[in-house]
């Protein structure tokens, strides 16, 4: 089975399991997959790596948000570089907890891995 079918059918049935898509395939990884990018999805891969996506993508976000507000508002940008760790610390926060829901969930889902999901099909 192909790789876009195997996370195609894994968001299938987390779905029919009533996990929201939203969880089961997050924006970066439907991002990464649609750059040809084989990442297997957070229920799947150790929780360290699924932390290091989520925090490089928290703190792409958190940087451009803070040079747009930076340009707008039109401050220096070291005015206010306390507020831009903070919320760059927060961020990696926020990117542990999700990888370690992650691990929980799947393991009260007693998922396989991810090389044996669905091959027998």
């Amino acid at each position: 089975m192909k790789f876009h079918q195997k996370t195609k059918h894994h968001a299938e049935d987390m779905e029919y399991l009533g996990i929201q898509k939203s969880i089961t395939t997050p924006l970066i990884y439907r991002v990464l997959w649609s750059l040809d990018i084989k990442e297997v999805p957070p229920f799947f891969a150790p929780w360290q790596r699924v932390f290091s996506i989520h925090a490089l993508f928290n703190m792409l976000i958190v940087s451009m948000s803070y040079l747009a507000f930076c340009l707008v508002v039109g401050t220096r940008l070291i005015d206010l570089v306390s507020v831009y760790v903070l919320f760059l610390f927060l961020s990696c926060m926020l990117a542990l907890l999700k990888s370690i829901r992650y691990k929980q969930e799947a393991e009260s889902l007693e998922l396989p891995d991810w090389d044996t999901y669905l091959s027998d099909r």
